[in-house]
């Protein structure tokens, strides 16, 4: 068992919420199937490890904080789309969990953010003449048209034992207010707000 799952089954056993590891088989399998009310959803867990270059800059005398735009948060969460797809549970709730396990110099201090881009895309801005930003194009993210049985994407910590959820706004099977989710307090959502999309607290 690796460190993300183990602390995955202590977070959902301390808030009393059913799971089972789905057995390993081939084609590929998600982590859990988590059952609240009779109401059924999968979960992939992806835990971030340090590379080569990262092992490198922890072996310098005094390394520096250090975060780069990694495309491993991206590659996580289209694994994980694979392995709903695999097992054919594509027709519900299914969320992708991400840990971030490497030592604090060379975690992404901008993880969250990556998660969001991830998600629905990168966005341009346009300064106006008053000083503020206007977004005035956002590149397709791989939730944007797609993967729509994706309901969410949580980030878990270890040092404070929570999960941030971000939910899909185009997910098919919406996990928004469910009673799962109502035991989680971090829970944000993508609206379109003054002409941009904001991330809000729901």
């Amino acid at each position: 068992m690796t460190e993300s799952e183990k602390l995955f089954e202590e977070i959902f056993s301390e808030k009393e919420i059913y799971f089972r590891r789905v057995p390993t088989s081939s084609p590929r399998t998600p982590d859990y199937q988590v059952i609240v009310n009779d109401s059924y959803s999968y979960w992939e867990v992806k835990e971030l490890e340090k590379n080569d270059d990262e092992a490198k800059i922890l072996n310098q005398q005094k390394p520096e904080i250090y975060s780069v735009d990694s495309t491993r948060v991206e590659n996580s969460i289209k694994s994980a789309c694979g392995q709903f797809k695999d097992y054919k549970v594509t027709n519900y709730p299914c969320v992708v969990v991400l840990y971030d396990s490497r030592e604090f110099e060379i975690m992404d201090v901008l993880f969250h953010q990556f998660v969001q881009t991830a998600m629905l895309g990168k966005a341009e801005y346009m300064h106006q003449k008053d000083g503020s930003l206007v977004e005035i194009k956002r590149n397709h993210g791989l939730l944007t048209k797609r993967k729509r049985y994706i309901s969410a994407v949580a980030v878990m910590h270890q040092k404070t034992r929570k999960m941030v959820f971000y939910h899909n706004p185009n997910a098919n099977i919406p996990l928004v207010s469910s009673d799962l989710l109502k035991k989680f307090e971090d829970q944000f959502q993508a609206v379109f707000k003054e002409k941009r999309l904001e991330w809000i607290r729901v």
